[in-house]
């Protein structure tokens, strides 16, 4: 389970869930010592996260690339069982990961756009993919639903059309009657 964590605290602990067949689904999760630190204020914090097979090829990709690190650091190596190191196993910089996601936003031409305003992006592409408000707010790790309503509800106006051009369409109606005179 995870809770909202910085990606540089993530640990490699990843198993297959019961639950996925016939998809496979990684889940990481963190023990007792590690939520401490990591600093879990909730059960909300604690949550599940499902990967799709793209992102668990790309991390499996990385855990390769981090095994080759490790070969060529040799005694270098900082065991710290991260997700995600440096070149010697040391868990991320949260200065340098910011200033490094900032340099990728630049590279890719993208408008501005902050390491946490991600978080807010792929809560929005989840709900204009038409993902249900409460697994949104689940994901998010919201321990209310109405505040992940209220917060991205305003944000995307279409989904609330999109939504009651759905509901008319629900309603059954009679073949119009022509008028004539």
């Amino acid at each position: 389970m995870i809770h909202q964590q910085t990606p540089r605290e993530k640990r490699w602990r990843s198993r297959s869930s019961q639950h996925s067949a016939p998809w496979f689904r990684a889940v990481l999760q963190l023990d007792e010592d590690e939520e401490a630190e990591a600093g879990i204020k909730s059960d909300s914090s604690r949550r599940v996260v499902v990967l799709d097979d793209v992102n668990v090829k790309l991390l499996k990709a990385w855990r390769k690339t981090q095994a080759t690190e490790r070969l060529a650091a040799g005694k270098h190596w900082v065991d710290s069982g991260k997700v995600f190191t440096d070149k010697l196993g040391r868990p991320l910089d949260l200065n340098g990961l910011t200033d490094h996601t900032e340099w990728l936003v630049r590279r890719s031409q993208l408008p501005p756009v902050r390491l946490h305003d991600m978080r807010h992006c792929a809560a929005t592409i989840m709900l204009a993919a038409g993902t249900d408000m409460k697994i949104v707010s689940a994901t998010l790790g919201h321990r209310q639903y109405w505040f992940t309503a209220d917060t991205y509800t305003t944000v995307i106006p279409e989904l609330a059309t999109i939504a009651a051009a759905a509901t008319v369409a629900m309603i059954p109606r009679r073949a119009s009657r022509s008028t004539t005179a």
